[in-house]
């Protein structure tokens, strides 16, 4: 009898601490939660674990969840003998979601509680759990949870303990010494620096009010970071806020992550990193970007129009009308794609450059286009019609109407648009995340770049005397600017019967694998150098980057290396992955190469125009 008691006495003593269970509700089944302790008691804090499932690309949100979403909580409806729970963080990823830069957690995480007890012994929490989860759509739940036992009577469970050490070392170390931060209440900047380097930065707040503060277009080059602050309402006064209101920032150095107080003062942020331009610099990009394009492969397929404009404007007066009417229809169009941008941005719809060539009726109307120019060029018909439609279809019969010079900007633009050319890729990734009059005052700059030599022409007519004088030679010579307006028409009616009319599987080069993303860290986990193509069929710089350099050795022998991996992102249609892939990069465009590597596992951006140097150089840092 004795034997039974002391039996019963040790199994008494030697409980198990308590656990939630996997909750999980019916009409949310991709997410499931669960609580549970550990058994650990120090410092009368009692140890637990929540840990969170997400299937199918579900995610859900950090303390501060950025442009959109809310933080988990708790939602106490019972604390016997709890002072205080506290929720400790893991460290973070960014997510572009529906076109908003969200703060969060994808597939599974596990946050370490703190539950901090009056006295050891017998103890009753009942609390709401709130989840916020997102994908394309998001969804808000309740998760109902009851723990109670005595803490005098727990033994450690080890799986849990170690559950919780593994999350534990997960989360930013905390430092109490502040960063020092300089607020520019005018420009609206926040500086600060770390003496090992800044890799990555969050920020958050325990106000209520500051937490909804946002933080774009970080730039960090070096030790130094400049981060733009704005407030859906109105942004406050950030220095000198009281210690209640203080904002602390999470900062990932080569150290490691750590987390600490900003100590933030007034004054004029001047330096800034290299990567960090003023509007005016900008629009000096999108000006020389503009200018670019007229060199580049895409727009060839018009440079038979320009050259026999040229050729045939010996006329100053007539030189200058029509190349004031060519450049009016670069300009406009580019202010037509600016508006049409700005409503995709405010109706919510992902935006990039080049995406009209996603859509099969924009392809079908160019592939008209071209098709009626290559014939009239190559003399198969002309037919005298109309004066406003033999315009439109740019006619060369000389008259005081210049709408098809104008049209013949149009069509310059349109064509152009598939190539992202040097410094065109930083205005437009700028123009893409400023407010709407900035946008279109930098596609009006692409316009004005790209218009450059049409007005240079128009403000110096005297220019075309060095040209060859219009005589018989032009019958000769205007079925080559035929053939490859012709050539242009096959290229686009390729995309639009491969991509459109009888689509197929997108399969990768050969050596290649489709794109995922979790693959990046997959390959880089196994010691692997990765390198993402992301590319398009329509984009002809995509095309040249292709054939010059990576099907050229030396770099097509580095990549076919055994710690290669190669991945490759057709963006040639609709793709919601790739798009948000490119946000998270700051890009709108394709070309965009990217190496990774075990040295390198955020990354390192390739140039828009690849090279040899380029690439191996990077590879060798990924390493």
């Amino acid at each position: 009898m004795m034997m039974m008691l002391l039996l019963s006495s040790a199994f008494a003593v030697a409980a198990e601490p308590p656990s939630s269970g996997w909750l999980q509700q019916q009409e949310h089944p991709d997410v499931k939660v669960r609580l549970a302790f550990t058994g650990q008691i120090k410092d009368g804090k009692a140890l637990a674990t929540l840990e969170v499932q997400l299937d199918n690309d579900w995610k859900t949100y950090w303390r501060a969840p950025g442009e959109g979403g809310v933080a988990p909580s708790f939602n106490h409806q019972q604390l016997e003998n709890i002072a205080a729970v506290e929720w400790l963080w893991p460290l973070p990823q960014t997510y572009s979601l529906q076109g908003l830069n969200t703060i969060g957690y994808q597939d599974n995480v596990v946050f370490p509680l703190l539950v901090e007890l009056n006295e050891q012994g017998a103890f009753d929490w009942q609390t709401t759990l709130t989840l916020s989860t997102c994908t394309t759509v998001c969804v808000l739940t309740d998760y109902k949870i009851n723990l109670s036992g005595d803490t005098s009577q727990w033994t450690v469970y080890s799986q849990r303990a170690e559950r919780f050490q593994i999350a534990r070392s997960r989360v930013p170390v905390q430092r109490n010494t502040p960063i020092e931060a300089v607020w520019d209440n005018d420009r609206q900047l926040l500086s600060l620096s770390s003496a090992q380097g800044i890799e990555q930065i969050y920020f958050y707040s325990d106000d209520a009010d500051l937490n909804e503060l946002t933080f774009a277009n970080t730039r960090t080059e070096g030790g130094e970071a400049i981060v733009k602050v704005d407030h859906w309402l109105e942004t406050p006064e950030l220095s000198g806020l009281e210690q209640d209101q203080s904002i602390a920032a999470v900062i990932v150095d080569e150290t490691g992550a750590f987390q600490a107080p900003l100590d933030i003062t007034a004054g004029a942020v001047n330096n800034l990193p290299t990567t960090v331009h003023s509007l005016p610099v900008i629009l000096l990009f999108a000006l020389l970007g503009g200018l670019i394009l007229n060199v580049m492969p895409c727009v060839l397929p018009v440079l038979g129009i320009k050259l026999r404009s040229l050729i045939q404007s010996q006329q100053k007066t007539q030189a200058r009308t029509k190349f004031l009417a060519s450049a009016a229809g670069i300009i406009s169009t580019f202010f037509a794609l600016g508006i049409v941008v700005a409503v995709m941005k405010l109706s919510g719809q992902a935006v990039g450059w080049g995406m009209q060539f996603q859509n099969p009726w924009f392809l079908g109307a160019l592939v008209v286009i071209t098709a009626v120019f290559s014939a009239n060029l190559l003399g198969l018909f002309e037919i005298r019609m109309p004066q406003g439609m033999s315009q439109k279809l740019a006619t060369q019969k000389t008259s005081d109407s210049h709408r098809g010079d104008f049209f013949q900007g149009v069509i310059a633009t349109l064509l152009a648009t598939p190539c992202t050319a040097p410094f065109l890729g930083t205005a437009v990734a700028f123009a893409m995340g400023a407010d709407i009059a900035v946008q279109l005052t930098l596609f009006v700059a692409l316009g004005v770049g790209m218009a450059l030599p049409w007005l240079l022409v128009a403000a110096k007519p005297s220019l075309v005397r060095f040209l060859p004088k219009p005589g018989r030679w032009l019958n000769w010579i205007k079925p080559v600017f035929g053939i490859m307006m012709g050539l242009t028409t096959l290229w686009l009616l390729s995309l639009l019967i491969i991509h459109h009319l009888a689509p197929a599987t997108a399969t990768p080069d050969p050596g290649w694998q489709t794109f995922e993303q979790e693959k990046i860290a997959a390959a880089v986990d196994d010691n692997q150098v990765v390198f993402v193509d992301v590319t398009a069929d329509w984009c002809l710089t995509c095309k040249a980057n292709k054939r010059a350099v990576i099907e050229q050795n030396p770099v097509a022998t580095r990549l076919t290396e055994a710690d290669m991996t190669l991945l490759q992102a057709d963006w040639t249609t609709p793709s919601d992955n790739i798009t948000d892939y490119l946000r998270q990069h700051n890009r709108y465009g394709v070309p965009f190469n990217i190496v990774y590597g075990p040295a390198a596992p955020e990354g390192i951006a390739l140039p828009v125009i690849l090279t040899d140097s380029a690439v191996l150089d990077a590879i060798e840092q990924a390493k």
